[in-house]
């Protein structure tokens, strides 16, 4: 293993760790509830904004978010629900995401609760991102979600990173 790939780990294995609460909580809730601790292997596969600041990851779960309404988006009329995401992503972002969905037709519109909804979306969808164990161990940092199944997660973050591929560019 190279000296980069070994510094990587380091770095990912430091970021869980401070997502967890610190070293110190992470090894007190794996003692308490007897789980097994990460590996390399969880760490190796363990995406690079896991690492990002704060900010830059609400960012990210904010676009994931977008991708994954994005049909929706495109078919909301009601000024009220896009300014409140206008509110939350700016009109950049939204633009983004109407585009995106412009031309599918079977998507209902968004509806207000939705649009409030959008943080805990994308953080569901960043936490469906992860693998099972790696989402458990940094679930405290993330705010709980509605439901998301694995390939819905997966499309919309990769969306997100095609068009928000940059740390330290959130606004």
């Amino acid at each position: 293993m190279s000296a980069a790939a070994r510094a990587r780990l380091a770095g990912t294995a430091h970021a869980v760790a401070a997502l967890r609460g610190g070293w110190r909580a992470a090894a007190l809730y794996r003692v308490r509830d007897s789980r097994r601790a990460l590996g390399f292997t969880d760490l190796a596969e363990a995406p690079d904004w896991l690492c990002w600041p704060e900010a830059d990851r609400a960012a990210l779960a904010w676009q994931a978010a977008l991708a994954h309404l994005a049909p929706r988006i495109a078919r909301t009329l009601d000024g009220a629900v896009l300014g409140a995401l206008v509110a939350v992503v700016g009109a950049p972002a939204l633009e983004w995401a109407c585009g995106m969905g412009e031309g599918i037709d079977f998507a209902p519109a968004l509806v207000r609760e939705e649009a409030d909804g959008l943080d805990a979306l994308g953080n569901a969808l960043l936490m469906g991102y992860l693998s099972p164990t790696l989402a458990e161990e940094v679930a405290p940092a993330f705010a709980p979600g509605p439901p998301v199944a694995p390939e819905a997660a997966a499309s919309a973050v990769a969306l997100a990173l095609e068009a928000w591929p940059q740390p330290g560019s959130a606004a």
